[in-house]
């Protein structure tokens, strides 16, 4: 009799602690979609993307002969190159930056799908 009583408080706990795993894991994957900017539905499918058009705000540090790009508002290191083109191609192929104006030497400068122009005013 003790051994079933057992066996049913082990089955019992199982279940619980399943399912409770399952909805943690669920609420994990809805909060780390959800800051990626996605939205899913309950059958896990992403009902809308987030806007990845966006224009980025960029400024370049020179030290030597390396060009050092970090983002303007947050100053978090995006990547590192020896010219402008080359910054340009980085950002896209790496960090999926398509749109960005970027400062460097008092200039301003498009990156357009990893392609770089100066914009004169």
């Amino acid at each position: 009799m003790e051994i079933l009583i057992l066996l049913l408080g082990g089955a019992i706990g199982y279940v619980i602690g399943y399912s409770s795993v399952i909805w943690k894991l669920r609420e994990f994957i809805k909060d780390a979609a959800k800051s990626q900017g996605l939205k899913v539905n309950e059958d896990f499918t992403v009902a809308e993307e987030k806007n990845t058009t966006s224009v980025r705000q960029l400024e370049v540090e020179q030290l030597g002969d390396i060009l050092y790009l970090y983002d303007r508002q947050t100053k978090d290191f995006v990547c590192q190159a020896e010219s402008i083109d080359d910054l340009a191609k980085i950002c896209k192929d790496y960090n999926n930056i398509l749109l960005a104006a970027v400062v460097h030497n008092n200039k301003i400068f498009m990156f357009v799908n990893g392609i770089s122009k100066e914009y004169i005013q």
